[in-house]
Parts: structure tokens; sequence; C-alpha cells
């Protein structure tokens, strides 16, 4: 097969897990329905690996479009250093409890059921 010849050296120097998504992709056939939580686990795995935090966004993700910024105004470098210290300390929290949230693809949690009714209405 073409893609296997060139395959070491074009991931050379990429996390492993680049090789086992093309595994998958390879795998497929054209009437297969990709099984995108497995897709998910594999690059969740390579964020794991990277010590990156789960909830940190793709490259492609649409709402990475969007920039957000604010500017602070201040009168001493006393406040100056003061509030970029509150700052940094407010975004480390942030991130911190961020990391400690679990990721699980919605089509691996258990189905919901409706809530029951006490009789007719």
């Amino acid at each position: 097969m073409a893609r296997d010849a060139g395959r070491a050296q074009f991931f050379h120097e990429c996390p492993r897990q680049y090789d086992t998504l093309m595994k998958m992709i390879d795998s497929l056939v054209f009437d297969d329905a990709p099984k995108y939580n497995e897709f998910v686990e594999v690059l969740m795995d390579i964020k794991r690996e990277a010590k990156l935090r789960l909830k940190s966004h793709f490259d492609w993700d649409a709402d990475m479009t969007s920039t957000h910024s604010t500017t602070h105004s201040i009168s001493s470098d006393a406040e100056g250093e003061k509030a970029v210290r509150e700052e940094h300390m407010k975004k480390t929290a942030e991130a911190e409890s961020k990391d400690r949230e679990i990721i699980e693809p919605k089509e691996l949690l258990p189905p919901q059921r409706p809530p029951q009714s006490d009789g007719p209405l």
C-alpha cells in the first residue's frame, strides 16, 4: 500500500497516536459511519500524554476564531504589579479548575431516562 511506504518518515516527531488515527481512517470503507467517539478518545490521549489541559481547544474548534482583549489602566508600578499578580492567580485557578474536570464523549455516557409522570395531566 502506498500509504505505508513513507508512514514512518511522515509521522517522524509526531505523537505516536497519529499512526493510530491513520490506521483507523484507512480501515474505513465508503459506507462506514466513522466512530467519532473513538477518534476523540485518541485525540484526548494525545492531550493527556502531552500534559495539555483536557478542556483546551483544538486548532480547528470554531469558537477559537474570536478573540478577547482586556485593557487595564494603572496609575503606579506597585498597583500594576499587584494587578498582574491577581490576574495571574485568577487565570491559574481557572485553568486548574478546568484541568480537574473529566471529559467524556456524549456517546460513552449512559442514556438518560425521561422523567416519570405521576398521572395524566
